[in-house]
């Protein structure tokens, strides 16, 4: 069963982790609201997919959303002789190597790969002394959303 942590833990972690000036990567903080059973497979998954985690980090829930979505129905995954994972089209008596919403998240990533790059909240530059999450980078407009003050 999938739980997922209450906004005051995740405002906890990100105040410790401020206080040890080190920023709170967006993956700890969506693993965190919204955990899977192995973290490990998104990493794989983002790889697969050609995610360079370093610099596409907004486009991680792509490979997220890739690897928690159930397979269509009327389809199942088997193991061939050789070791190989088949998808098996059940109604249609066919199998195929690559997974059947391979496609679809193939499309969607390149759809968001196409977008402006999102501002990065948790991206140690945009951190000031007294507030934890900011509107736009440091200045004299910037307006905090919450403050630890």
């Amino acid at each position: 069963m999938r739980t997922s942590v209450s906004p005051c833990k995740l405002v906890e972690l990100i105040k410790d982790a401020r206080r040890a000036k080190t920023p709170v990567d967006e993956v700890t903080l969506m693993e965190l609201m919204d955990p899977i059973e192995r973290a490990a497979d998104v990493k794989e998954m983002a790889e697969y997919m050609g995610i360079d985690v370093e610099k596409e980090m907004h486009l991680v829930w792509v490979a997220k959303l890739a690897v928690i979505e159930s397979l269509p129905e009327g389809w199942e995954e088997s193991q061939a002789a050789d070791g190989r994972v088949l998808y098996v089209n059940q109604a249609e008596g066919s199998s195929r190597e690559d997974h059947p919403l391979d496609e679809y998240f193939k499309d969607l990533l390149a759809r968001e790969r196409a977008k402006r790059v999102p501002y990065h909240s948790v991206d140690s530059k945009y951190f000031q002394e007294n507030s934890v999450v900011h509107y736009r980078t440091a200045g004299a407009n910037t307006r905090p959303l919450f403050s630890s003050t």
